[in-house]
């Protein structure tokens, strides 16, 4: 059905944009839409894209309809048509709560909109977008809780999140029998800083470590309460698949070693030797930029760390960016220790 919806948005004219515009009232999440609103989306659409079905059967799958309109049409207003503007993020203030105002726009127009979504009576998840760097590939996603039920179930008694709610784990979709992976992730630091309610977008990271599947095979996400009431997240899945990335650009040291920057993540090895300190997770690196016009950024606090995992001789280390950065702009990384001292300078290869 998505797919015929779509078709009919690519043919939508400015005008037609315009009325639906309207018609969704800046809606973009179809559970706050009256039951009036919905009709009249669902006949709108039902008719413009040629799908023929009982009444029984639309009102059953209005809301996920409506959520579907909403990723496609919802601000293309004046831009010359749905197949002007391309496809914008269903949660655009996700993507720019995890790297910074104006995100959004800029990775839609690179072309790294996901818009996965699954739901139950209690919840709805999208996979926002999906990245991957070759050392671990991340799924940034929007959990909304959509009745009290939920809420409740995420929250303490202030209406606080829950830290390590919900539980995450991936397995492959084509293959019923396969033993979830757990993964890494959790929520954003913003989402503890505010009260939960219904509709509140609480923004998640899934880190799937990539020497821990097979990347060619359709995988799975499944999110799982921790708790008593398992049901509550019963039937939230989103099948993805790791072998599409953001564009990245490649670094190598004198010693060969690589870096990787991508427009969100940055990964890098550092041998053991190097790294003289207690806890190589804790922000104890620094970071500094070459970039192509010859500028040199300040050196700051290597943080957001994703992951660093410890193979018996070197640190491999995944860092989230703080905000979206172009790779192709830069033309070395240096790596030095809180004093100041270079641990690895890496430069543009120039076989990449």
């Amino acid at each position: 059905m998505e797919e015929k919806l779509y078709e009919a948005f690519e043919q939508m004219s400015e005008r037609e944009a315009e009325q639906l515009n309207q018609t969704l009232e800046g809606i973009a999440d179809g559970s706050k839409a009256s039951h009036s609103t919905r009709s009249r989306i669902r006949q709108l659409t039902m008719k413009k894209a040629g799908i023929h079905t009982n009444n029984r059967y639309a009102k059953a799958h209005s809301r996920r309809l409506v959520a579907t309109v909403a990723a496609a049409a919802l601000l293309i207003v004046g831009g010359g048509g749905a197949a002007a503007a391309g496809i914008i993020f269903t949660n655009r203030e996700s993507i720019d709560t995890e790297f910074g105002d104006g995100a959004a726009q800029v990775l839609e127009e690179k072309g790294a909109v996901a818009n996965i979504m699954s739901e139950n009576e209690h919840f709805r998840v999208t996979a926002d977008m999906i990245t991957s760097d070759g050392v671990q590939s991340e799924l940034f996603c929007t959990l909304i809780p959509l009745d009290e039920k939920a809420v409740s179930y995420i929250t303490n008694e202030s209406g606080d999140l829950l830290g390590g709610m919900p539980d995450l784990s991936v397995c492959y979709a084509d293959d019923e029998d396969s033993q979830p992976i757990p993964i890494g992730g959790g929520a954003n630091l913003q989402n503890y800083n505010e009260t939960i309610e219904i509709g509140t977008p609480i923004v998640l990271r899934a880190d799937i470590p990539l020497d821990e599947v097979d990347s060619s095979r359709k995988l799975k996400l499944c999110l799982s309460a921790m708790l008593d009431d398992e049901e509550l997240m019963d039937g939230i899945e989103i099948e993805f698949n790791l072998n599409e990335s953001l564009q990245e650009a490649v670094f190598e040291s004198e010693d060969g070693s690589l870096l990787k920057l991508t427009p969100v993540t940055m990964s890098f090895s550092l041998d053991k030797q190097d790294v003289q300190i207690d806890h190589p997770e804790s922000e104890s690196l620094r970071v500094s930029y070459e970039k192509s016009d010859g500028s040199v950024t300040e050196e700051e606090l290597l943080t957001n760390i994703i992951s660093v995992d410890y193979d018996g001789e070197s640190y491999t280390y995944v860092v989230k960016m703080e905000s979206v950065i172009e790779p192709d702009d830069y033309t070395t990384v240096i790596i030095t220790d809180i004093s100041g001292n270079v641990i690895a300078k890496y430069s543009l290869s120039e076989n990449a």
